[in-house]
């Protein structure tokens, strides 16, 4: 199972790097959910959100499945970061769903942005691209964005 899930890993960053999505720098971005299983990272060309969190209907294990084709001209650290906000649903156990709240919304928000700065995937200009970018969504954008429509700044994700 972990060789699966490396060699998924591996294919996910291959193909977001190549169609330059997300930074090269971002080849080392994993998940992991709260009791330190490997969430997958499976590309989803239907998917009507740019990513969601879920469990695998078939071996129940936790996956975050994501549309590369959605927001094409968001930067490439807003696509990680929403990327990394469903993983921080998994790694903080939150139920998966419609029933998230939006203080768990923002839990998760404040763990990607850790997460990603911890593993040198998230600076000052990237954390600004995130903010403009969500600043510029419309109606549209939001309905295939994961959680309410909010901004992101550090204060908000102080302890």
């Amino acid at each position: 199972m972990a060789m699966r899930s490396l060699i998924w890993i591996i294919i996910v960053n291959l193909l977001f790097i190549v169609k330059g999505l997300i930074p090269a720098s971002a080849a080392g971005y994993e998940c992991f959910d709260a009791r330190g299983r490997s969430v997958s990272l499976v590309e989803d060309d239907h998917l009507k959100q740019i990513a969601l969190a879920a469990v695998d209907p078939i071996g129940g294990e936790p996956v975050v499945y994501f549309n590369p084709a959605l927001f094409t001209w968001i930067h490439p650290s807003t696509r990680l970061f929403f990327l990394a906000h469903e993983c921080a649903h998994h790694r903080l156990g939150q139920p998966l769903g419609s029933g998230l709240t939006a203080e768990m919304e923002s839990a998760a928000d404040c763990r990607a942005l850790r997460d990603l700065a911890d593993i040198g995937l998230l600076s000052g200009e990237d954390l600004v691209s995130i903010q403009k970018d969500l600043y510029t969504f419309g109606r549209e954008e939001w309905a295939g964005v994961p959680g309410p429509r909010r901004g992101i700044t550090p204060k908000d994700c102080s302890p």
